[in-house]
């Protein structure tokens, strides 16, 4: 079996830049099954990265 290629994600580092994106998701338009997968991925997402920084 081939090992897989490692591919990095863009990643939000600057706390200014993690602020626009919570406005920017509070204030879109679109309908709520996006927002709301908008704001669950936050959740999720943001729980995952608090728990491995604090390894």
């Amino acid at each position: 079996m081939p090992a897989q290629k490692v591919t990095h994600n863009a990643a939000l580092t600057d706390p200014k830049e993690v602020g626009q994106l919570l406005r920017d998701i509070t204030h879109y338009q679109g309908t709520f099954v996006v927002r709301t997968a908008l704001n669950l991925s936050l959740l999720v997402f943001g729980i995952a990265q608090l728990r491995r920084e604090s390894r």
